[in-house]
């Protein structure tokens, strides 16, 4: 986004998970998978709350 318009965005939103660990695999540790749901419900609010969506 920054690369496109060249500015940053005025308002952000940093959306994660506390991380059990930081070994490499190929998919979410149940965890993280069972997160997912709730911060993408998150985002979506954010989102739709700024006019987006």
């Amino acid at each position: 986004m920054v690369l496109l318009e060249e500015r940053l965005p005025r308002q952000r939103a940093l959306i994660g998970v506390q991380p059990a660990s930081f070994a490499w695999g190929n998919t979410l540790t149940p965890a993280v998978a069972a997160a997912t749901p709730r911060m993408v419900e998150i985002a979506e609010r954010k989102l739709a709350a700024r006019g987006h969506g």
